[in-house]
């Protein structure tokens, strides 16, 4: 069985044929630092809604449209991994043993 932690949107293994967690980091809230920017701000940019950037910023969403991610790279003229950023190879235990 997987669960996935929302928080840190890392996928947990729990039983033993699992060996790694998927871990995967937005970085939504040091782009818009990075530009002194506001969520406000992207939501009126883009048109995404309010609820759904915040999610993103606090990082406790499970799952992101493409056309979600096509309009944050064009308004912050990224690519992708810059957006998102996947952490590989982390072992099942490393995660449980830190909770």
């Amino acid at each position: 069985m997987i669960i996935l932690d929302t928080k840190t949107l890392a996928c947990k293994c729990i039983n033993s044929t699992c060996e790694y967690i998927i871990v995967i980091n937005c970085n939504l809230a040091v782009l818009l630092a990075k530009k002194k920017l506001k969520v406000s701000d992207a939501v009126r940019a883009t048109g995404i809604s309010q609820s759904t950037l915040l999610r993103l910023y606090h990082e406790q969403t499970t799952r992101i449209d493409y056309e979600t991610i096509d309009k944050l790279c064009d308004f912050f003229n990224i690519d992708v991994g810059e957006l998102l950023e996947h952490v590989p190879n982390h072992k099942a235990e490393q995660l449980t043993n830190s909770e």
